[in-house]
């Protein structure tokens, strides 16, 4: 009989302590899934913020991509430009407006030449670069008489600006 009664007193003191760990190990661990689901949570926001940034900075590479793109291609247009015309080219300065319009859909590009060339070889070249498009604003011209040989040799300085759409 002790041992019954021994028996009795023990096993559902047993019964609670083995039922006490398991249930203390189970929230423990759901605490702790808990926590990190709170820290999950509590780092989006910066996870969000991270990632917008490098969506900006994807963006801003796309666009100072392009403009460098453009600004190629306007060097090389201009240089096949003076080729076929027999315009010689001293300087060519192709380069980004550093006032951009308010609307931030259009670039503006500055292209400066300066060369020389008689008179006829200096028209081509300006109608060649000017009329077909007309993408071209004229800003500057200036056109001034340096040798007298058989043929005039001019020296001309043009300033164009090239609106360009984003």
């Amino acid at each position: 009989t002790r041992k019954k009664v021994l028996f009795s007193i023990l096993a559902p003191l047993l019964f609670l302590i083995i039922f006490g760990l398991l249930f203390s190990t189970y929230f423990r661990s759901e605490n702790r899934s808990l926590k990190e689901r709170k820290t999950v949570i509590e780092a989006m926001p910066n996870i969000k913020q991270k990632i917008a940034m490098a969506d900006t900075i994807v963006k801003r590479y796309k666009i100072a991509t392009s403009k460098i793109e453009v600004l190629e291609s306007l060097n090389s247009h201009l240089t096949q430009m003076a080729q076929r015309n027999n315009f010689i080219i001293d300087s060519l300065t192709v380069g980004m407006q550093t006032r951009q319009p308010l609307d931030n859909k259009t670039s503006i590009y500055k292209v400066a030449v300066k060369g020389e060339g008689s008179l006829a070889t200096i028209i081509n070249f300006f109608n060649d670069v000017y009329f077909p498009d007309k993408l071209f604003v004229v800003e500057k011209v200036k056109l001034r008489m340096v040798k007298l040989t058989p043929e005039y040799v001019y020296n001309a300085d043009f300033v164009f600006s090239y609106h360009c759409l984003q």
